[in-house]
């Protein structure tokens, strides 16, 4: 079940391999959990899902100070308006399609969205997640430093503790 209070994801209910249903998607069960929680589990967010250092960056050539509200970074929070919009696709079987769009109104601004859904596959009564399987398609990294902000640096994953075995 999908609102658009945040394009939050409230449930997806999936066959697991032995061909039960149940709901993946951990988080509140109610829009109105969401409204008075202080989590944005299954929300979509940004403008920038990440830090940024410092609360400033530069766009275009201008300087912006944005307020700083993770220690002296910034987490969200920028310049112009956005208009959104996410899309939900439940494509053959057990398969979900997220596609985010976002366009600028009246100002250049940085936009890095992101699903902030956090899932259990056995469901929400099977326990801890550490026996998943998971697979990345990727080869390449953004580093962060020791407050999380992206260094600017793009690297090989391989030789990462980012290599799941």
């Amino acid at each position: 079940m999908f609102t658009n209070y945040s394009a939050i994801m409230l449930s997806l209910i999936l066959l697991d391999k032995t061909g039960k249903l149940d709901d993946v998607v951990l988080g509140y069960d109610s829009v109105n959990d969401y409204k008075n929680g202080t989590t944005n589990f299954g929300a979509i967010v940004g403008r920038v899902a990440n830090r940024i250092g410092g609360a400033n960056f530069t766009l275009n050539g201008v300087p912006y100070k944005v307020v700083a509200n993770d220690g002296k970074n910034a987490l969200h929070g920028f310049p112009g308006n956005l208009s959104v919009s996410v899309r939900y696709m439940l494509i053959d079987t057990n398969k979900l399609g997220v596609k985010m769009e976002a366009k600028t109104l009246n100002k250049a601004t940085p936009v890095n969205l992101a699903l902030h859904t956090y899932w259990n596959l056995g469901g929400h009564s099977s326990g801890d997640i550490l026996s998943h399987t998971l697979q990345l398609f990727g080869s390449i990294i953004t580093p962060v430093d020791d407050e999380l902000i992206p260094t600017g640096k793009i690297v090989p994953v391989e030789g990462t503790p980012l290599i799941f075995s």
